[in-house]
């Protein structure tokens, strides 16, 4: 049973403001398809795919299931590579397109 009742595409679809899509490439959760669906929802939204990135957007090794759900829970984990520039790059053009 899911946790959530609503279909993440469909509040997207209807959304019009800047959105922006980060996918970690080694979440355990979901996957690129599931990012892309949100994409196709709001072909507007930046799509940013994060390679050493877990569902929570920590810094992973690749292919190493301990390591990644050990991540989670681990205030000291760093966010993956370029997490904060992307979402940095949204808020300062987001910000600037309403000046």
């Amino acid at each position: 049973m899911s946790e959530l009742t609503v279909e993440p595409t469909t509040p997207l679809a209807g959304y019009r403001k800047p959105a922006l899509i980060v996918q970690g490439l080694q979440d355990l959760q979901v996957g690129p398809g599931d990012a892309q669906l949100l994409k196709h929802a709001d072909p507007q939204a930046e799509l940013e795919l994060v390679a050493s990135a877990n569902h929570v957007l920590k810094a992973v090794r690749a292919l190493d299931w301990t390591d990644n759900v050990a991540a989670y829970s681990d205030p000291n984990r760093p966010l993956a590579d370029h997490v904060v520039e992307v979402i940095s790059a949204l808020v300062e053009n987001s910000a600037a397109a309403h000046r």
